[in-house]
């Protein structure tokens, strides 16, 4: 088990940070406050879907360079490998908690890395025992 962060990032707090400070000047600067202050970790799958989303989404799309030199610095970070183990446990946790695979591997994560929460937009009303799930641009 990875250990040294206590959030864990989904996608979207990394996208608001990158891409929102037009289209949503709260969420950017609330996604901007959480990377700058909290002790947060992701996942190769995060950090894929924030290179893709990116790239190809938004009002105005990150360029390839900056959204690599985005991944740079979040890659400094704890980042959990998704592996063909996490995903089979996934699989095992998606049907226990009636959850798409994509959740549960975002839960599998912030558990491998000792994260207690998990900031993110999904996953609304899920009560975990060992996780705290915080929308943080409610």
């Amino acid at each position: 088990m990875l250990d040294g962060a206590d959030v864990f990032l989904d996608t979207s707090v990394l996208l608001y940070a990158a891409l929102s400070k037009q289209d949503a000047p709260a969420s950017f600067e609330k996604a901007r406050q959480i990377i700058l202050e909290e002790n947060f970790a992701t996942s190769s799958l995060i950090l894929t879907e924030f290179f893709d989303i990116a790239t190809n989404r938004g009002a105005v799309p990150l360029r390839k360079q900056a959204a690599a030199d985005w991944i740079e610095k979040l890659a400094l970070k704890p980042c959990q490998t998704v592996d063909s183990g996490l995903v089979k446990e996934g699989v095992a946790l998606s049907a226990e908690l009636e959850i798409p695979l994509r959740d549960a591997l975002l839960i599998l994560s912030a558990r491998r890395l000792s994260c207690s929460k998990i900031y993110t937009e999904r996953l609304y009303g899920l009560r975990l025992p060992d996780l705290e799930i915080i929308n943080p641009f409610k």
